[in-house]
């Protein structure tokens, strides 16, 4: 699972909109909807605020989630 599906998955899990979870961490809507569609990363402390307005720890954000090959060609 990559970040975004497991960051859509908590979200809709826990039934909050992205207004929702906007208004609760102090992230941008839009910056939400960017890290949901994966065309944003984000910052640690950008996740540790989605992870307090989601009710669940950092480490839950983090579960499961795959780390894309770093291996170049």
């Amino acid at each position: 699972m990559d970040f975004e599906e497991k960051l859509k998955a908590l979200r809709k899990q826990k039934h909050f909109t992205l207004m929702e979870v906007a208004l609760k961490s102090g992230v941008g809507i839009a910056t939400l909807s960017r890290l949901e569609k994966g065309d944003h990363r984000g910052t640690f402390k950008t996740h540790q605020k989605i992870a307090e307005a989601l009710e669940v720890d950092l480490v839950e954000l983090y579960k499961d989630i795959e780390r894309p090959d770093e291996t170049t060609t």
